[in-house]
C-alpha cells in the first residue's frame, strides 16, 4: 500500500464516521501509515462497509486493526467446543467403536481437548450433571489455554524455534554447573 492510498482510506473513514475524527498532520499520518503499511489497500477498503455498523465515531487504531485482521475469540471457541463435547457425551456415552462419530461431532479442537483431558472414557467418567457447570468451566479454561499455547507455538515455529513445551537441553559438551564445587571443604571441616 502506498501513503496516498492510505490517505484516501483515512479520508473515507472520516467521511463515514466524522464524529471525533482527528485532523491528521503529516507526522501523525506517517505514524499511522507505519502501523497499517503491511496491509494491502484492498484489505483496508474492504472494511469500510462494516465500520459504520460497529462504530458511531472515528475508530481507534486497535479497532481498525481488529476490523482488518480479526483475531479469534478463544472464549467463544472454548464454549462451542465444550458444548460439542457435552452433547457428544449425552449422545454417544462412553461406548466403544464410535470414534469416527465422536470425532465428527466434536471436531479436531474437541478431540485435542479430549486427549489432553485423558481421553474419551476419562471425559465421560468425570461428566456429571450435578457438577456440570464446574466441569464445563474447567474444560473451557483448558481449551482456552490449549488454543493460546497453539498460537504461541505457531509464532515460535515462524521464528524457527521449537514448541514452547520442549525443554531446552544443555549441549553435551558443556559441563553442568556444580554448586558443590564452590564449597571450600577445608573451611567446613574442622582441622
Amino acid at each position: 500500500m502506498t501513503p496516498i492510498e492510505f490517505k484516501k482510506f483515512i479520508d473515507a473513514v472520516k467521511a463515514i464516521l466524522p464524529l471525533h475524527a482527528p485532523e491528521f498532520d503529516a507526522y501523525q499520518l506517517s505514524a499511522w501509515f507505519k502501523i497499517f503499511e503491511k496491509y494491502e489497500a484492498h484489505q483496508l477498503f474492504a472494511v469500510l462497509g462494516t465500520l459504520h455498523e460497529k462504530y458511531t465515531r472515528f475508530p481507534a487504531i486497535k479497532e481498525l486493526l481488529d476490523a482488518i485482521d480479526p483475531k479469534p475469540d478463544h472464549d467463544a471457541e472454548a464454549r462451542a467446543v465444550v458444548d460439542k463435547i457435552w452433547t457428544a457425551i449425552e449422545r454417544f456415552g462412553s461406548a466403544r467403536g464410535k470414534d469416527d462419530k465422536i470425532r465428527e461431532a466434536v471436531g479436531d479442537l474437541g478431540m485435542r481437548l479430549v486427549k489432553q483431558l485423558g481421553g474419551w472414557l476419562s471425559v465421560c467418567n468425570c461428566a456429571s450433571y450435578d457438577d456440570a457447570s464446574t466441569i464445563k468451566a474447567q474444560w473451557r479454561e483448558s481449551a482456552k489455554a490449549m488454543m493460546h499455547i497453539e498460537q504461541v507455538d505457531e509464532r515460535r515455529a515462524a521464528l524457527g524455534l521449537g514448541p514452547s513445551h520442549e525443554r531446552q537441553a544443555l549441549p553435551d559438551s558443556q559441563p553442568v554447573f556444580d554448586a558443590l564445587s564452590l564449597v571450600n571443604l577445608k573451611a567446613v571441616r574442622p582441622e
